[in-house]
């Protein structure tokens, strides 16, 4: 009994030696990340006549907010909504959302969503006048 319990201090000891020094390494590389961020960035230096040269700033797209749930979460749920929405029981409706619950068409929408969606099919739009769109021009 005596030995197991110096086998666990000494276990318990040297894990306690090598949290100790896992803490000191993240330690010093906070520090490190800290310091290489507080340092501003130098740029070289030009001649004097022509000075510094100046590059445009860099302009950042925000990312899309993502909504909280995913259309994979909603879609299934469709068919029950008819209770709470009066509209749904539409034959029609209950059709359309048979066909859209489905997992293959899920699916093929997904797609096409990722691909760009209707701005996919979009092509240039030529600007043409009233009278030519009623073909007054012929």
């Amino acid at each position: 009994m005596n030995k197991l319990t110096d086998a666990h201090n000494l276990n318990n000891a040297q894990m306690m030696r090598e949290m100790n020094q896992v803490r000191q390494e993240l330690q010093d590389m906070k520090d490190t990340l800290g310091r290489l961020k507080a340092r501003p960035v130098i740029e070289p230096r030009r001649g004097i006549l022509f000075g510094a040269r100046r590059r445009p700033p860099v302009q950042t797209v925000p990312e899309k907010a993502k909504p909280a749930f995913s259309l994979e979460d909603l879609l299934p749920l469709l068919p029950h909504l008819s209770g709470a929405f009066p509209q749904l029981k539409n034959p029609k409706v209950a059709d359309s959302i048979k066909v859209l619950s489905n997992p293959a068409v899920l699916s093929m929408i997904q797609q096409f969503v990722a691909g760009g969606g209707l701005n996919m099919l979009k092509g240039p739009v030529e600007q043409v006048s009233r009278r030519e769109r009623r073909g007054l021009f012929r």
